[in-house]
């Protein structure tokens, strides 16, 4: 009888423990159902959050709002290539002293005749006068070539700008450089003389800063001539910098 007696309460123990063990178990299945719903709730709350973001952002129309920022960034990079442009190098080809005296005479007369079409004076030596007639040393003449040429986009700016004359061309023939904490730069220094009206003026000033590279107008000095108020005589003082 007691045999039997234990053998059942054995039995009931063991279903009791059982019992207990699957509901452990159910609880536990419980929480974590609890846990990933509270998981999944807060991952629908931020992605309704991204999603209101992204209506203001994009509006009621996605694809168009799309398209439209797509047109903005090539803008952006068209704009951005022109400023790079700007401040490109350039590249002057070098030179001897003779192929220099070639290049001087060459573009001298090609400015002459543009000048004389629109009736517009130049400077018979335009900076360069003393070249007139010496052959410059060779270790000078990569930087006349520069001022050569940058000379020449002045005098095309002037000239397509309708002024009445450029009096004065003044050149130093070498480089310079920017002050200190700037010594990466040098600069050619060109001051110019011209005789014009205000809108002339206005449009040269303009045509200078769209030439390549970068030029820097460190004083501009204007006064009227007497004997004609019509025209305006001004000197300028520039620097072409090197970049």
């Amino acid at each position: 009888m007691e045999i039997f007696l234990i053998k059942k309460f054995k039995k009931t123990f063991a279903i009791i423990g059982l019992i207990g063990i699957f509901c452990a178990v159910l609880i536990v299945a419980i929480i974590a159902a609890g846990l990933l719903n509270s998981s999944l709730n807060l991952k629908l709350g931020d992605l309704e959050k991204k999603l209101i973001v992204y209506k203001k952002t994009l509006g009621s129309n996605p694809e168009q709002m799309i398209a439209s920022r797509k047109t903005y960034k090539s803008q952006l990079l068209n704009k951005n290539e022109q400023i790079n442009s700007m401040f490109t190098k350039a590249n002057f080809p070098s030179s001897t002293p003779l192929s220099f005296k070639q290049l001087l005479f060459v573009t001298q007369d090609r400015l002459k005749a543009k000048s004389l079409k629109k009736n517009i004076t130049l400077p018979l030596g335009l900076g360069f006068d003393e070249y007139k007639i010496n052959v410059p040393e060779a270790d000078i003449t990569d930087v006349l070539t520069q001022e050569l040429s940058v000379v020449e986009e002045l005098i095309n700016g002037a000239i397509d700008s309708g002024v009445s004359s450029i009096d004065n061309i003044k050149l130093s023939h070498q480089k310079l450089s920017l002050a200190a904490g700037e010594q990466s730069f040098r600069y050619l220094p060109i001051s110019l003389s011209i005789k014009s009206g205000s809108g002339q003026m206005k449009a040269f000033l303009m045509n200078i800063s769209k030439m390549p590279g970068v030029f820097v107008i460190k004083q501009l000095k204007v006064k009227n001539i007497e004997q004609n108020k019509n025209l305006l005589s001004t000197d300028i003082t520039l620097k072409f910098i090197e970049i």
